[in-house]
């Protein structure tokens, strides 16, 4: 003997079976399967512990620390007094005033550059040193080179533009003769 209920589950199974597989039903074969690939991929991606907000959040904390640090190392250089106020400029002045100085009449092949800093340590005052070692030369060499350095490299400063009319340029020329 069959019951209501036994009655009722073949009906509705195929009611269902209408509904999925019809053209006048809600899902056709088409949309499960991507249903079913969708499923898939939302359990691949939970598997990984991918979270997109994760990743956005690091990416944006790494994009403002860069720009923080590029915003703190140009604004600390002009705090810090910082001469010139870029790698690229201290470099291309200290070459062109070493240039400079080896092409002197003065300086001779014996003669060596073993140091040139500039440094600024207030708004007015630069000090540059520079260290020359001398082989074969006496008291007149000397004292010659010495001028034609200080003069060489208050120039070099004055035309590159970072003193101004009330700076004063303290140069300290360390000679050793031997």
């Amino acid at each position: 003997m069959i019951s209501s209920t036994d009655n009722q589950t073949p009906n509705t199974n195929s009611k269902i079976d209408k509904l999925t597989k019809g053209k006048g039903g809600l899902l056709d074969e088409d949309d499960s399967k991507k249903a079913e690939h969708d499923s898939l991929f939302m359990s691949f991606v939970s598997e990984i512990g991918f979270d997109i907000d994760e990743v956005t959040t690091l990416a944006v904390a790494l994009l403002l620390c860069f720009s923080g640090w590029k915003l703190v190392k140009s604004l600390g250089s002009i705090l810090l007094l910082s001469y010139p106020h870029s790698d690229y400029d201290y470099h291309n002045l200290k070459s062109s005033i070493i240039d400079k100085i080896l092409t002197l009449d003065c300086y001779k092949q014996t003669y060596n550059l073993e140091k040139l800093f500039i440094t600024k340590f207030n708004y007015q005052l630069f000090v540059i040193g520079i260290k020359i070692t001398m082989k074969n030369a006496n008291v007149d060499d000397e004292s010659r080179l010495r001028f034609e350095v200080n003069r060489l490299v208050k120039s070099c400063l004055e035309k590159a533009d970072y003193t101004g009319k009330t700076s004063n340029i303290e140069i300290t020329i360390d000679t050793t003769r031997i």
